[in-house]
Formats: structure tokens, sequence, C-alpha cells
């Protein structure tokens, strides 16, 4: 599952609309949501959705449409826009599978990576997935949730954790570089419109010019699934 943005000019469609624009925010936009087949790659569903809606909340107007496909299982591989705790709510009561990559600012997210990073960083071999060649770690959570059909349910959330070394070592070796490069552009009153620019730089509150700090790099992917296996997660995630 995913939705793609496309950037538009146009003043006579009525979906386009101003939103969360990652080339450039000053461009009005649409959105397609599209479900694709994991095994053949085909198609299986699109929708041409208002620019300004996250995709957050896309997730939500599309569980009523899912309902009516001809499947035994649905699965879904989502990447961490679509990541909230009423979209991992919806999903349970639906019987979706998932997997889904994790916002490092949900609660659970952070005490997961807070027991685990400091560990996975110490590259032991244990812990070393050879078919996807990152150090790993799982969690099993209870997720819990309620309806009135139902009633109290319990269901199993395992948060995996995947460090890649070798991508730390090339951003670390690259960093410098990119860094001198935007210091470079900024003295010359250019404030660089690159996504890892924005990802990585904050403008100072205090700051009386433009300049700007370096946040820390995160080579560590969190996926929340209902399956326990990182490895088949990781396929997946690469299959998309």
């Amino acid at each position: 599952m995913t939705g793609t943005s496309i950037s538009l000019f146009s003043q006579t469609l009525n979906k386009v609309a101003f939103g969360h624009n990652k080339e450039d925010p000053e461009m009005t936009m649409l959105k397609i949501a599209l479900l694709i087949d994991e095994i053949t790659g085909e198609p299986l569903y699109y929708k041409v959705l208002d620019g300004s809606i996250a995709d957050a909340t896309l997730l939500q107007n599309l569980f009523a449409e899912l309902s009516k496909f001809d499947a035994e299982q649905i699965y879904l591989v989502l990447d961490r826009g679509f990541c909230s705790e009423n979209n991992f709510q919806m999903m349970f009561r639906n019987n979706i599978g998932f997997v889904a990559g994790l916002k490092s600012n949900l609660k659970f997210a952070q005490q997961t990576l807070q027991e685990f990073v400091p560990q996975l960083m110490l590259a032991l071999s244990q812990q070393h997935s050879p078919e996807i060649d990152c150090y790993c770690a799982t969690k099993k959570i209870e997720w819990y949730s309620s309806s009135r059909a139902s009633g109290k349910e319990y269901s199993p959330f395992y948060i995996h954790v995947c460090y890649d070394l070798q991508r730390e070592i090339s951003e670390k070796t690259h960093m410098p570089s990119l860094v001198g490069s935007f210091h470079s552009r900024l003295k010359k009153g250019n404030v660089p419109n690159s996504p890892v620019f924005k990802e990585f730089f904050k403008l100072k509150p205090s700051a009386k010019n433009k300049t700007r700090q370096l946040k820390n790099i995160s080579s560590t992917l969190t996926l929340g699934i209902n399956s326990q296996n990182p490895s088949d997660s990781l396929c997946s995630v690469s299959m998309k």
C-alpha cells in the first residue's frame, strides 16, 4: 500500500490542494492511493484523493473499501507516513495483516529503541541476520483493543529493530562533505531545498541568522508487525 503525491499547477481540478509536499512546499498537489499484489506486482486498487489528506488519515478512509476485496487475507506493507495508533487499532479490528515502519515519537517505539539500540551497536554475531545483513532484536507486546461486538481483545504486536552497521559507516563517511556543502550554500544566503537537509537540520529559535543544527543520524529501522520473523518483514519491505 502506498500513497503517491503528484505536484500540479492546475486551478481547475477539484482535488488539487496544498499538503505535505516533499518536492516543493509551495506547490499544490493531489494524492493517489495504490494497492498492489505482493506476488505479481499488479495494481489491485487505486483512488485519487485530495492533496491535503495526510497519509495517516488516508488509510482510515480506505478501510471500508478494503473489506470489499475477495481475498482470504489482506496484508499491507506501509511506510512511516501511515503510522498511527488509530491505524494499528483499525487493522487489528479488521484482521488485516501488516508490516509498518514505526515513527520514533511513538512511546512504545521510543522505549524499544532505548532498550535495544545500545546492545545492537555492539554488533555481536549472535544478533546478526545474514539474510538482511543487519543486527536485529525483537520485542513482543500485547496490543489492547475493545469494541461493542468483541469486547476486550489482546493481540500480539511484534516490534523489530534492525541496525545496519554498513549504512552507519557510509553515512558517517559522507556526512562531513555533505554538511560542508550545506554550510557553503548557507553562507551565500541559499537555504538548500534538499530532503536530506530538511531531515537533519533545524532552525535554532534563538539564532539571529539562519544557522542550522545537525540532528543525529539514525541507521536503525523499526517495524511494527503481527509476525515474529524480522527477516520476512524486511523482505516484504524490499519487495515494496
